[in-house]
């Protein structure tokens, strides 16, 4: 790309200039000069996640967040064994009364307890739950129960919630699973439960008040930031399954005065309005219907995104293939995709949001066999795959408690080689450096096919001269970068000209190739 650096002033000749009577001369006459700026390269996948491991470490040095965080070591087992105990209220509710001995068909137990088709995995989960804990056992084809704890899960429930008040926000969202017979007997469906009354107050609080969302929703936006800062112009960044907006609430505020378009994408349009409410101080955003896993509708406003943000939504999806695929649409090349995603299974979010379709319905068994979360090198591995170089959060960093169920990665999608059957090209040259792509191209056993002297610019070519052979139109710069040579500009303007040809005469279908150098996206 060129940009104007300086703009040169030239007196007026102080002699041998004739006064034309009736004219005004301006005395001051300028000439552009023109200079190769660089296109910036986006920070690497390695050195965004250094960016996140140095946020972990500065969260974590922080004397009141570091306490927080040291005490999900001791949170998290209680909450665990909680979560054992809502199970057993759940089968006591089903009308099981758990005990030793009892014995209950691995094949027919969600249909022994009544339990909806649909939630058959979900039961399956809670009987690991359970065998984790050595409550039950599983013998041939059936679970049979152990030693049964003692204790209640709402008693239990309000001893948790004393002894850690800093982790309400989990404890209140838990509390939901009380709810979890009616919503797999069908009575009550897992959005009302967790949406009590069509409030996203429990949902947001755990995504964005508690101390785990917000150290990784503060790391993701300083990946965020980094990255927009390393690009040039307008940054436009697509957010996958925003939801509630908890990552968003963390994002936008280190996005104000930059040259940036936020498109805050959801498959359902009913958290629009309460997004709206809550970024109405950024001009900047703006709202889409996006459902990733259908690519064929993909909506044009989200295509060519300098950034994509999944938080916690891939999983979601019933094939990563297919999702990793339409990201790949989505983003321009050289974009980044940032992701935080679970990596271990979760008690936690199997009695919540695993009430939820999305939570249990992968069908990708290949990678996901028995559950809809992957380990950190899975993912890893995944965007290999699809030719990303990709990055995430080292599992033994800062706060290696939560690294090691959750992470953070980058992701950018390496340059390809597409492989095409051509004979032929048709070459307008753009400069001398030409040569060199002439001799390549011959090389490769490709004919190169010049203009003569009556049609040696793109603007002079004859519209009905059909032919199989593509159009290659050299769009590079002059060799001394002095300036730009005038056959670039007659290339750009008759490639315009062509392709308003081709739309008028639709007959006529040839591939026209564009070769440029330092290309960067526009805002129109």
């Amino acid at each position: 790309r060129y940009w104007i650096t300086t703009a040169k002033k030239f007196a007026p000749a102080e002699t041998g200039v004739a006064s034309v009577p009736g004219t005004v001369c301006d005395p001051f006459l300028y000439t552009t000069e023109w200079q190769v700026q660089e296109t910036p390269a986006l920070s690497a996948p390695e050195q965004l996640i250094e960016a996140v491991e140095a946020c972990m470490r500065q969260i974590s040095e922080d004397c009141d967040a570091h306490q927080e965080l040291l005490a999900y070591d001791e949170f998290l087992p209680q909450l665990n064994r909680l979560c054992s105990l809502y199970i057993l209220m759940l089968l006591r509710s089903l009308n099981v009364d758990p005990r030793r001995g009892l014995r209950l068909s691995v094949k027919d137990t969600h249909i022994a307890l009544g339990i909806k088709p649909e939630y058959r995995r979900l039961v399956e989960r809670l009987f690991a739950i359970l065998q984790e804990d050595a409550i039950v056992r599983r013998t041939e084809d059936f679970w049979e129960f152990l030693e049964i704890p003692i204790g209640e899960a709402a008693s239990a429930h309000a001893t948790i919630a004393a002894t850690f008040p800093q982790f309400q926000a989990e404890l209140a969202f838990l509390r939901q699973a009380s709810h979890l017979a009616d919503v797999l007997q069908g009575k009550m469906s897992a959005m009302e439960a967790l949406f009590p009354n069509g409030s996203l107050v429990l949902a947001e609080q755990v995504y964005q008040e508690s101390p785990a969302a917000r150290a990784f929703n503060r790391a993701l936006s300083e990946v965020v930031r980094r990255t927009v800062e390393s690009c040039d112009g307008l940054v436009k960044i697509v957010e996958i399954g925003a939801g509630t907006g908890s990552t968003t609430s963390q994002i936008l505020p280190a996005l104000m005065g930059k040259q940036v378009e936020y498109l805050f994408t959801d498959i359902s349009p009913a958290f629009f309005e309460p997004a709206r409410a809550k970024f109405a101080q950024y001009p900047f955003v703006r709202y889409q219907i996006l459902d990733i896993e259908k690519q064929d509708q993909i909506p044009s406003v989200a295509m060519n995104a300098d950034i994509v943000i999944a938080a916690n939504v891939l999983h979601a999806t019933a094939d990563l293939t297919q999702t990793i695929a339409a990201l790949r649409q989505i983003l321009r090349p050289g974009g980044s995709l940032v992701v935080l995603e679970g990596t271990a299974p979760q008690r936690f979010g199997d009695l919540t949001v695993g009430m939820t379709d999305g939570w249990w319905r992968y069908t990708d068994i290949d990678r996901r066999p028995v559950y809809p979360l992957m380990k950190r090198q899975q993912w890893l591995d995944l965007f290999h795959d699809f030719g990303f170089q990709a990055s995430a959060l080292e599992e033994n960093g800062p706060v290696k408690t939560l690294a090691r169920q959750q992470t953070i990665l980058v992701a950018q999608p390496q340059h390809t080689v597409v492989e095409h059957s051509v004979s032929s090209v048709i070459l307008f040259k753009g400069s001398s450096q030409t040569e060199s792509l002439t001799s390549s191209l011959k090389s490769l056993g490709i004919e190169v096919l010049e203009p003569d002297d009556n049609h040696n610019s793109l603007r002079d070519w004859p519209v009905e001269n059909e032919s199989s052979s593509p159009i290659l139109i050299d769009l590079t710069a002059a060799d001394d970068h002095s300036g730009v040579a005038n056959s670039v500009f007659s290339n750009a303007i008759g490639a315009v000209e062509l392709l308003k040809q081709l739309i008028e005469n639709r007959s006529f279908v040839v591939p026209i190739w564009l070769l440029t150098r330092g290309a960067s996206a526009t805002t129109k």
